[in-house]
């Protein structure tokens, strides 16, 4: 494994875990997007919903939330992404909030990651190896944060 990281020098590293972490992003997003945005899903909830409740809901408001559940998502994923791209920015010119940030959501990613992939393998295989295989990217970046500690402030 240290083979890996004997090749890069540090700010090369951090380009290539923030990268990793990025396609997390886009991977995770793209997952909730599919997850969420199910219309036929969506329907069938929003009709048994109605039922329990004893409503009879006006036209066109399924559709209607159903717009506002796609506009949320879209506000909500962009937001993330921005946000952590914003982190990786800080992160490539050594910051210390987000060297940990980036430790954190590696390490918490990583097995998170692996986890869902490995139950994602059996209804979803694609799902599921896309899923393991950024576990493991995560955790390359993980690991090589032990390798790429952050500079320490010399006074």
């Amino acid at each position: 494994m240290n083979s890996l990281y004997q090749r890069l020098r540090l700010r090369d590293f951090r380009l290539v875990s923030a990268f990793f972490c990025l396609c997390g992003d886009f991977l995770a997003a793209k997952y909730i997007w599919d997850r969420f945005t199910n219309k036929k899903l969506f329907n069938m909830i929003f009709n048994q919903f109605m039922q329990i409740q004893g409503m009879d809901p006006m036209p066109g408001l399924q559709k209607e939330i159903f717009k506002l559940l796609i506009n949320s998502l879209i506000l909500m994923l962009g937001f993330i992404i921005l946000i952590h791209i914003f982190v990786y920015v800080f992160y490539i010119y050594n910051k210390k909030f987000a060297f940990h940030y980036i430790k954190i959501l590696s390490w918490f990613g990583s097995f998170g990651a692996l986890f869902v992939g490995i139950k994602l393998l059996s209804s979803n295989f694609l799902w599921g190896a896309l899923i393991v295989i950024q576990g493991l990217l995560y955790f390359y970046s993980a690991y090589g944060l032990k390798r790429f500690p952050i500079p320490v402030d010399q006074k």
